[in-house]
């Protein structure tokens, strides 16, 4: 068990390195969007992906390390049963924390990217918008593909409405 035990801390410290590295690539991906970079952006996408993907397998292992130990997957750190050494279980808990710490940070990152890009996509439409003469008085389609909207007041700037 105790080598089980072992196996779980290099587990839950290659999460933590994984999961440091996934918050490093959403920082840099959101100075890439302040900054407009598409293609350092793709790139960076790219790396994440590669990342999701290792975290992904790792979590798989954690879990059959944790049914070895608990029986079930759905068991926590914290429902490890067996004597488990006082040096162990500190590592057991600080690599928890440090997995938890970063998780809320990678969770606020996101939460601020998802913000930065509705503000970015609520500016490109008021510009088409604006382009298009769509606005209050423009015309919009329906799910059969009929035309609502304006009677008559349409204009176009730029665009042709059925383009």
């Amino acid at each position: 068990m105790e080598k089980t035990l072992r196996e779980l801390i290099v587990v839950l410290d290659i999460l933590v390195a994984y999961h440091r590295e996934l918050l490093l690539l959403e920082q840099k991906k959101l100075t890439s969007i302040i900054n407009q970079d598409l293609k350092g952006l793709e790139e960076l996408l790219s790396k994440s992906k590669q990342v999701l993907r290792d975290i992904e397998d790792t979590e798989k292992l954690r879990l059959d390390l944790i049914e070895k130990l608990c029986g079930s997957k759905d068991a926590k750190i914290t429902d490890i049963k067996i004597t488990v050494p006082e040096e162990l279980t500190n590592e057991l808990l600080n690599s928890k924390k440090k997995l938890i710490s970063l998780i809320q940070e990678q969770k606020i990152l996101n939460e601020n990217i998802e913000k930065l890009l509705q503000s970015s996509l609520e500016i490109v439409n008021f510009s088409v918008s604006l382009f298009s003469g769509m606005g209050s008085n423009g015309k919009t389609y329906t799910g059969s593909g009929k035309e609502k909207g304006s009677k008559g007041k349409y204009t176009s700037f730029v665009f042709d409405v059925k383009a």
